[in-house]
């Protein structure tokens, strides 16, 4: 019989075989020696033995080579512990086995559990080297900065990454790879914390929306968002999903809306010295076809000081003024409490602070008086029916105007380099014609009207080199400082922008011509992204490359201006295209603002194709000052409605406030594209529930905030699931983002299954579409491609492609929510996203796809209907379908029996959406019913 010893020397041979196995990767060999020589050594010498220890945490080595990670962490613990009973916490084999435990864990995204391994293994190592600096604890160091940086603590991690390129400089000098790599990795990690520090600026923001949406204050918000992020991280997807479901099925408040603000009014003479539109002019008289011009006067030295800002109003034909300019500004907010001096009496009109700067920069500009018309001073805002005239004369006064020149501003933020960016690259292009190109001025162009491939080349080299040479970074910051200016905000200057021959921008002392603008934009936009990322202007780094696109992104909202200005120029002068086309351009995912609220559709009347009697529609619509916003909104609502433009009722979201009419859509607050407003490549609509049916409105016997329709009742709501609402949490965190979808996702595979139960096989035709209803709902079925710059054609009804998306997303989600061992994720996620793009293509359209059913909840309704229904849909809400609309619709009766409804919002309701009903085949029989 063997010896101990004799017995441990054999011990000794079998681990050295196991060992070489390891080093030819030959790990399955070596961990079948190992696994027997662990037990035979536990047998003979104990489980904590230094040898068998040593065996134990070999295993572990293989068991995370082979990715095995869990089985790793377990024997790496129990190695872990034996050496910290036998050796202590700061032997190296100690910090050995730590540290594979850290990255075993690292393996398994369990990050809060490395961190303070990783620490132990960075402290041992100082204390064994007495502070020198070796290689091993540069490893340590570089590994804890990497997982600080992965639970998002970016100053701590900061810390770490800049003392590891220290090390490495100290050690390695200062070109060495492993040092060129440490810093590279440093500027990566502070770029993403730039941007950790933007999404959650981000996030903090979009809590103020649900501070109204939700009622609840947006701290206690931020704290409870924070424990579905740690039930999340804990992988406590159950947990997640009712801390989750808590948050957003908070009964939805009514909402109500401040006083309407209305334009600040000139003060009424109290006092002497102060100018009277009654008393020290002629008085305006009705239908007298005149507007107000002002002659601003170039003050003498003398009155510099105490007249800085002195003109004249007076009279003139609005067909055929004098020659004179018109102002384009902000009104601003605030009081009107700065003067202009009017006339030989010196008497003093009370005008807003930007009115005061524009008119200010414009007398310094000028070498002698200069003639305008300023809404502000050229009409009376105390007088209703003054302005409601005046509103209407604006087209022919901006037509009559020889420039329009928009006011953006004093000069801030390196606005001067933007303009004299603009100035300078849309001169040139003028110069080259490339206003008179068919398309946007891009390389393809230039090569196209070249005469020969030298000269393309010399073009080409000058179209890029105009830009580069004038691209940097300080460029980026200030023109989307630029684009922010609030006067691309208002709704009244598309109007102003759009009607004149000639527009000239002024921002400060800086001038550029609206020409020079737009051919500047153009040219910056196809050209800058490609020269940011290959370094030519600019330094080439990931940040630059951001930069540019945030750029572009931030002076997308300049394209709505120069659309509507092209159709205008392109069709001389009639107005393209009708009123509702305009308020969604304007009001849709994006928020264009006004100081009175009826102005956001009093600015759009005169540049729509179908308002006044000479237009195809002919719909009668004027600027009434008299009426209050509810009623203004539901005027122009009912008229739309009456003449087709039945799809509006698709624009009702979220309710607001309830003094409105639940019809009407309120301007005032921000509203999405709906499923409801998207068109196929022919512009048809996408559905047809009411199919055979023609629209009918009632309007006698109703007053103004009513609306009478005739429809179709389908059913009534059983059970309403969790509002989706995708862009809640604007860019951050990823935590929610996925909990919502895994949420979303099964909530109505759950219904689907549930509807089976309930109507049998009535309501489709065949199981196999049945089966189809959950990959469907989600999306609406509708494939949106072109949600992310694809073609019209991509949006269409959805098909396999959509299936194959949602099965896509859901194996995913699966990965992500630890449904799948960490093995088999990395795996599958490997195989998921390998491949090119093709493979991955229908996964993001269907994230893009569920993204369109925002602001609405998944439903099961009594007989078995499944869909999405608005945020605030309650059960036994009506489910309806109005003759000739396209979508279905909830609404809610105010008393039970009776005809009068509130309007909750459109709906997807799988099974009726192309007609199935068969109204006019079943000879269904239409209620009248009466919104309010």
């Amino acid at each position: 019989m063997l010896t101990i010893e004799e017995q441990k020397k054999l011990f000794g041979l079998r681990f050295e075989e196991a060992i070489k196995l390891q080093d030819q990767e030959k790990y399955q060999e070596a961990e079948e020696l190992l696994d027997q020589l662990a037990s035979d050594q536990i047998e003979v010498l104990g489980d904590n033995d230094l040898a068998t220890l040593q065996t134990i945490h070999e295993l572990g080595v293989i068991a995370y080579r082979l990715e095995r990670y869990e089985e790793s962490e377990t024997k790496l613990r129990q190695a872990l512990q034996g050496r910290q009973e036998t050796l202590g916490k700061q032997h190296e084999r100690t910090i050995e086995s730590t540290f594979y435990l850290a990255v075993a864990l690292r393996f398994q995204l369990k990050y809060a559990e490395a961190e303070p391994l990783v620490r132990q293994c960075v402290a041992s190592r100082q204390h064994l080297g007495s502070g020198n600096i070796d290689a091993l604890l540069l490893v340590y160091q570089r590994f804890l900065a990497y997982v600080l940086r992965q639970q998002g603590k970016f100053p701590d991690a900061d810390e770490a990454y800049r003392r590891t390129v220290e090390a490495y400089e100290q050690l390695l000098g200062k070109d060495s790879a492993e040092t060129v790599s440490a810093k590279e990795a440093l500027q990566e990690m502070r770029l993403e914390w730039q941007e950790h520090k933007k999404k959650m600026a981000q996030f903090y923001e979009t809590l103020q929306d649900h501070e109204r949406l939700l009622s609840t204050n947006k701290d206690t918000l931020l704290e409870e968002y924070q424990e579905v992020i740690k039930a999340y991280k804990e992988q406590k997807y159950s947990h997640a999903k009712d801390l989750f479901r808590r948050i957003l099925r908070r009964p939805l408040p009514k909402v109500s809306c401040e006083a309407v603000p209305e334009k600040p009014k000139p003060t009424t003479p109290q006092e002497e010295g102060l100018f009277s539109y009654k008393d020290d002019m002629d008085p305006w008289e009705p239908k007298a076809n005149k507007i107000r011009l002002i002659e601003l006067y170039k003050p003498s030295s003398g009155e510099t000081t105490q007249f800085p800002l002195r003109c004249k109003i007076f009279w003139a034909s609005v067909d055929d003024p004098a020659a004179f300019v018109s102002l384009s500004y902000v009104w601003g907010e605030g009081d009107n409490d700065h003067d202009i001096f009017i006339g030989d009496s010196l008497k003093k009109l009370k005008i807003t602070k930007s009115l005061h700067e524009a008119l200010t920069q414009i007398v310094a500009l000028s070498t002698g008086s200069e003639v305008l018309w300023v809404d502000q001073v050229c009409i009376n805002q105390a007088d209703l029916d003054e302005r409601n005239e005046q509103i209407a004369n604006m087209t022919r006064v901006y037509q009559s105007a020889k420039e329009t020149l928009v006011w953006l501003g004093p000069s801030s933020d390196n606005s001067d380099q933007v303009m004299d960016y603009w100035r300078e690259v849309g001169q040139w292009a003028i110069d080259w014609n490339m206003n008179a190109f068919r398309h946007s001025p891009n390389l393809r162009d230039i090569i196209e009207h070249s005469d020969s491939e030298e000269t393309a080349e010399k073009h080409r080299r000058e179209y890029l080199d105009i830009v580069a040479s004038r691209t940097t970074p300080s460029l980026l910051v200030a023109m989307r400082a630029w684009a922010r200016r609030t006067w691309f905000t208002r709704v009244w200057v598309v109007q102003e922008f759009t009607l004149p021959d000639e527009v000239t921008f002024l921002c400060g002392t800086k001038k550029a011509s609206v020409d020079q603008v737009m051919l500047g934009r153009l040219v910056w936009g196809n050209t800058s992204p490609w020269l940011v990322g290959a370094g030519l202007g600019v330094e080439s780094s990931p940040r630059s490359y951001t930069d540019g696109i945030d750029t572009l992104t931030a002076i997308a909202p300049l394209k709505p201006f120069y659309n509507s200005r092209n159709r205008w120029r392109r069709d001389n002068g009639v107005p393209q295209p009708n009123l509702f086309e305009q308020l969604k351009a304007l009001h849709i995912d994006v928020q264009m603002q006004a100081t009175d609220a009826r102005d956001r559709v009093f600015a759009l009347l005169a540049i729509a194709a179908d308002v006044g009697s000479t237009h195809r529609k002919g719909m009668q619509l004027e600027a009434n000052y008299h009426d209050d916003v509810a009623v203004t909104y539901a005027k122009v609502a009912k008229t739309l409605i009456k003449h087709g433009d039945v799809d509006l009722l698709s624009l009702i979201q979220i309710e607001k406030d309830p003094r409105m009419p639940s019809w009407a859509p309120d301007w005032r607050f921000p509203i999405f594209l709906s499923v409801g407003s998207l068109l196929r490549v022919d512009y048809s609509p996408h559905f047809s529930a009411s199919k055979g049916t023609r629209h009918i409105i009632f309007t006698e016997g109703l007053d103004d905030l009513e609306l009478g329709l005739e429809g179709y009742k389908v059913d009534a709501i059983q059970e309403i699931g969790t509002p989706w609402f995708p862009d809640q949490f604007g860019e951050a965190p990823a935590d929610l983002e996925w909990t919502a979808r895994l949420l979303y996702i099964e909530e109505i595979q759950d219904f689907c299954e549930r509807s089976k139960n309930l109507q049998g096989n009535s309501i489709y035709k065949c199981p196999q579409r049945q089966s189809e209803a959950v990959w469907r709902v989600p999306i609406g079925d509708i494939q949106s491609g072109e949600l992310r710059g694809l073609t019209c054609q991509d949006t269409e009804t959805a098909d396999m492609a959509s299936e194959e998306g949602y099965r896509q997303l859901t194996d995913e989600v699966k990965i992500l929510t630890g449904k799948f061992s960490v093995a088999t994720a990395l795996a599958k996620v490997a195989k998921l996203r390998a491949g090119g793009p093709d493979p991955n293509r229908p996964r993001p359209q269907y994230i893009f796809g569920m993204n369109k059913m925002r602001y609405k909840a998944p439903f099961l309704s009594k007989t078995g209907y499944v869909g999405m229904a608005p945020w605030g849909t309650q059960p036994d809400d009506k489910i309806f379908v109005f003759a000739g609309h396209h979508m279905p619709y909830v609404i809610r009766p105010l008393e039970p029996g009776g005809d009068r409804y509130r309007l909750i919002g459109e709906c997807y309701c799988d099974g009726i959406m192309y007609g199935e009903l068969g109204i006019v085949e079943n000879e269904m029989q239409p209620e009248t019913i009466i919104l309010v």
